[in-house]
């Protein structure tokens, strides 16, 4: 237990102002005693109430002075002498007094101890352990709690006897804080281990507060200790989980993007196959037609270009590289998107439709993000068309410039018609799946790539069959001199190469499949 002399802010203070009340409460009854001639009940008056104010010695103070106020009142003058006949009513007054005194002080003191009972009960009763040191920062209290953990007494713990407890690599980094908290007076909020009694370490979440004085003089530290470590074995294996499952969604990705990227790495060596191949035959022929070879080998280093974008972008998806800011062509990186995809449409019978704004300004930002960001939310699509017949399955794609309060903005919509979205609020929450192979991070990790630009991404389901999905990005970073030189509409996918007797027959092919308008 705490000494009471410890929850005394002033103890000398205290002290004089209960003595100082004694006298006054005397003086108050002797004046009343004098104009009412009841010397007994007045002075018996002011005895009670100092012992209930000011315990004991306060009551005995008040008969003392009693005593002689009270010889003054009903004493013989000129000496003030009691004659033989006052001396039984004066000793009666005195036995009195001490009875009420006595009484009055072991009240107090039984209800003090009850309260204080009542205080460690409830305070014993607190799931959690309680401690309580002084300004020096000795223990001089301790709850249950605390001492069936670590299986001491009280004693024990005095005097830094908690500190042994502390594990070895956790002692020096909580003594040096709680030093430099208490010679800073301010909180202390510390995690570290404890060995409990049967020797195992536990964590333990430690927050101290100061008490201080009226003159800001700390004079008690009261700390209260929680058991957090199964909450925080469990945070580190929910960490570790996560961590898997993001290496393993990664695995996935990397296995999932493998055919488009190989389709996307071919498509440019196959070209420069054929274009070898167109170059040879020009050149020998009888009539060597050296404009047409320039041509085809120009289309060769542009297609060697176009494959090392595409091995340099695969290398920076796996290395994790920083984001890439530089402006690009958002339709045309639609364009590409869709080129990938050319062979799941045309399988799936899937018609595409296009809405897009060929005014709109070149884009800063990562185009391996956007391509990224763009290929997901296309496959959602493609995924949710699936789930229905073959004439409902329609993919529409729009573009637009919007002009908001906060500024100009790109507006992207992916619109399908399929069954739509059970919970539009979760798609976008990772390992949320509603595919039976799914791993749930591909809308995830869209929303994550357009937030990083300062945009947003959400979905929202039509009134009729089918769902969109909205990505809005700001256009802060625009650059306004520069816009799309040729029309999304016409720019069409690659058709599989085929054997060719000209070089003029390398073109763009249109796809039946994809159709639209730029406006």
């Amino acid at each position: 237990m705490v000494p009471q002399s410890a929850y005394s802010y002033s103890p000398a203070s205290a002290g004089l102002r209960r003595y100082a009340v004694a006298l006054l409460l005397t003086a108050c009854a002797a004046v009343l005693a004098w104009t009412t001639k009841a010397h007994v009940s007045c002075f018996l008056l002011a005895l009670i109430m100092s012992s209930l104010y000011g315990g004991r010695a306060a009551g005995l103070v008040t008969l003392a002075t009693s005593l002689v106020a009270f010889m003054l009142l009903i004493g013989t003058p000129p000496a003030h002498g009691l004659s033989i006949h006052e001396m039984p009513r004066l000793i009666v007054f005195v036995i009195v007094s001490l009875i009420i005194n006595d009484l009055i002080t072991s009240k107090r003191q039984t209800q003090t101890t009850l309260r204080e009972q009542a205080l460690h009960n409830a305070i014993d009763g607190i799931p959690c352990m309680v401690a309580v040191s002084d300004a020096e920062g000795c223990l001089q209290y301790a709850n249950r709690q605390l001492l069936d953990f670590v299986g001491k007494h009280g004693s024990e713990l005095a005097n830094g006897g908690c500190m042994k407890l502390l594990h070895p690599d956790d002692a020096p980094r909580v003594i040096a804080e709680r030093r430099r908290c208490e010679a800073a007076g301010v909180a202390l909020t510390t995690t570290y281990r404890l060995r409990r009694h049967d020797g195992e370490y536990r964590w333990i979440e430690t927050r101290m507060q100061p008490l201080r004085d009226a003159k800001d003089h700390i004079v008690r530290w009261y700390g209260v200790h929680v058991d957090v470590h199964d909450s925080m074995t469990t945070a580190n294996a929910l960490r570790d989980t996560q961590a898997q499952l993001s290496r393993a969604s990664q695995a996935a990705t990397v296995a999932e993007l493998s055919a488009s990227i190989a389709h996307e790495v071919n498509q440019p060596i196959a070209a420069m196959v054929t274009n070898g191949h167109a170059c040879l035959n020009w050149l020998r022929a009888k009539q060597p037609n050296l404009e047409h070879a320039i041509g085809a080998a120009e289309r060769i280093v542009h297609d060697g270009t176009t494959a090392a974008e595409v091995i340099r972008r695969i290398r920076a998806l796996f290395r994790q590289a920083p984001p890439v800011i530089a402006a690009f062509d958002i339709n045309a990186a639609i364009g590409e998107v869709l080129e990938l995809k050319q062979g799941e449409l045309r399988q799936h019978d899937i018609a595409v439709e296009l809405d897009l704004d060929a005014s709109l300004p070149m884009l800063d930002a990562d185009r391996l993000q956007m391509r990224q960001t763009l290929f997901n939310l296309v496959d959602n699509a493609l995924d949710a068309l699936l789930q229905v017949d073959a004439e409902r399955r329609l993919l529409f794609i729009r573009t637009a410039r919007e002009v908001r309060d906060g500024g100009d903005s790109l507006l992207i919509e992916v619109r399908d018609h399929g069954p739509g979205f059970q919970d539009a609020n979760r798609i976008f929450q990772p390992f949320f799946t509603t595919k039976h192979n799914g791993m749930g991070m591909g809308l995830a990790i869209c929303q994550s790539i357009v937030d990083a630009h300062g945009g947003r991404l959400w979905a929202s389901n039509h009134e009729g069959p089918g769902a969109t999905l909205h990505m809005r990005l700001p256009l802060a970073r625009v650059r306004d001199d520069t816009t799309l030189a040729t029309p999304i509409a016409q720019i069409a996918p690659i058709a599989p190469i085929a054997p060719i007797e000209s070089i003029e027959s390398i073109a763009l092919i249109p796809s039946p499949q994809i159709h639209g308008s730029a406006r």
